[in-house]
């Protein structure tokens, strides 16, 4: 067992800890069945994925004046919407 955590850098009385707490069934029910298997820990690269970051939220404002009527468009209208109501006005 001290072998065992030496290799592996753990301290032997943790892995004794462990190996109680199994067999009293603390980490849930102990199986005659179970079969353990090896398992290697590497390091691994750490490519972490880029942070996309979230647009800042337009707050402009277009006041439009033509005649009589006026017409104020706060936010960040859709190019379509602005052409189709700059059309209209303009007419």
């Amino acid at each position: 067992m001290s072998l065992i955590a030496r290799e592996h850098d753990v301290n032997a009385n943790l892995v004794f800890r462990w190996r109680h707490q199994y067999q009293e069934g603390l980490f849930g029910a102990v199986s005659q069945s179970t079969t353990l298997l090896p398992v290697q820990v590497i390091e691994a690269p750490m490519d972490l994925p880029q942070v996309v970051q979230p647009q800042t939220e337009c707050h402009s404002e277009i006041a439009v004046e033509v005649g009589k009527a006026k017409l104020r468009i706060t936010g960040a209208p859709d190019p379509q919407t602005l052409q189709f109501v700059f059309q209209q006005l303009l007419r």
